[in-house]
């Protein structure tokens, strides 16, 4: 719990909530259990997880590749003038 950095009601609140959406039990020893339905859970959540951050890196790739470099910065190397852009677009 201290190291979730949670508190304790909100545990028993986390806890309440998964386990009236079937996602863990309780066995005959009182310890939580994840259920099939939480494994599935897991499973979906890590997959949708990985596709959001894919998501945010390429709008965060799309965002730099907008600004506006400032007047004292180098120019880039892999950056081409206007003209020979869209030279290369009309060929």
């Amino acid at each position: 719990m201290f190291q979730a950095n949670l508190s304790h009601r909100l545990l028993c609140r986390y806890l309440d909530t998964t386990l009236e959406a079937g996602l863990v039990c309780l066995n005959d020893s009182s310890e939580y259990v994840i259920t099939p339905k939480g494994r599935l859970f897991l499973e979906k959540f890590t997959e949708y997880s990985k596709q959001v951050n894919h998501v945010t890196s390429d709008r965060m790739a799309l965002e730099n590749m907008c600004l506006v470099p400032k007047r004292n910065e180098t120019k880039r190397l892999d950056v081409l003038p206007v003209d020979s852009a869209l030279q290369n677009v009309s060929e």
